[in-house]
């Protein structure tokens, strides 16, 4: 499983600086965030030089185009991320900025004003970095990468991936015999139905909140649409899988939404302390581009 949720910002400063003066600036940013993460009564986050790596080759990437920003390829680095951290969730924040006189504030004050970066920098997560890097032309570019690890998370994990892992199966195989297309199962999806698991299993399934968030984080990846959400909660089984799929399709609404015609899916199924399964499956139509 995974999380996660990111977004753009605004302009800002311009020198050229050598790596060191730039080591500087990650460490002030990363100051920064720990005190206002602080200032709110949350847990300050701890420095990693793997996630480090990840967060300077995209803002490398950004500044030797001269791009704007964008969290492409995020899905890559959450994945190399995975290769040595016993990750649950992640997430991204990304800015830029010219021609401003302290490009560290004016990036974290853009984040702090930002309801959709805010958020970001103050969920539950456990480990993060940041990376700079500046353009030809003198742009910052800056990229933060959140993790939130599986620890207590473990063994449930270890299930609720096989229980995915089954849905997943049985709903290709559902598309197949009735004549759709195959849609792929996308990693981004993946974590954002996780993330909506947890929420609901915090509030009612009916929570209209949570929806909203849901569509405004696919929103910040995806150019989409139409999105569609499936959601159940379920207790005593004896096989997850089978069980949730087959209680998607006894229910006519949620049998339409897996027949109707879109192009990304995800998945995810967390177990609560009282023997509960919840599972979510998100479907996302892409906007054809002209």
């Amino acid at each position: 499983m995974r999380k996660i949720v990111l977004f753009v910002l605004l302009e800002g400063f311009a020198i050229c600086l050598s790596s060191s003066p730039l080591e500087e600036l990650e460490m002030k940013i990363f100051v920064m965030v720990n005190n206002y993460r602080e200032s709110l009564g949350l847990k300050t986050l701890e420095f990693d030089e793997r996630i480090l790596q990840q967060c300077r080759e995209h803002s490398r990437a950004m500044a030797a185009l001269s791009s704007e920003i964008s969290h492409e390829g995020f899905e890559t680095r959450v994945k190399n991320l995975q290769k040595h951290i016993s990750l649950l969730s992640a997430g991204e924040n990304v800015a830029s900025n010219l021609n401003t006189p302290d490009p560290c504030s004016s990036a974290v004050t853009g984040w702090i004003n930002s309801p959709h970066h805010r958020e970001n920098m103050t969920k539950e997560w456990d480990l993060s970095a940041i990376g700079i890097s500046v353009s030809p032309e003198g742009k910052f570019y800056f990229t933060q990468i959140f993790v939130l690890l599986r620890d207590e998370y473990a063994d449930e994990i270890f299930d609720t991936e096989e229980i995915e892992k089954g849905i997943e199966t049985l709903f290709i195989a559902y598309r197949i015999s009735s004549g759709k297309e195959h849609l792929a199962r996308n990693d981004t999806l993946d974590f954002l139905a996780g993330l909506a698991c947890r929420k609901f299993g915090e509030k009612p399934l009916e929570s209209g909140e949570i929806f909203s968030e849901l569509n405004d984080s696919i929103e910040s990846y995806f150019d989409y649409e139409g999105i569609v959400h499936i959601v159940s909660t379920n207790s005593g089984l004896q096989n997850p899988s089978e069980e949730i799929f087959e209680y998607w399709l006894s229910d006519g609404h949620y049998r339409s939404r897996m027949e109707e015609n879109y192009d990304l899916f995800g998945v995810g199924v967390i177990s609560t302390d009282d023997g509960k399964y919840i599972a979510v499956m998100l479907l996302v139509k892409c906007r054809e581009r002209k």
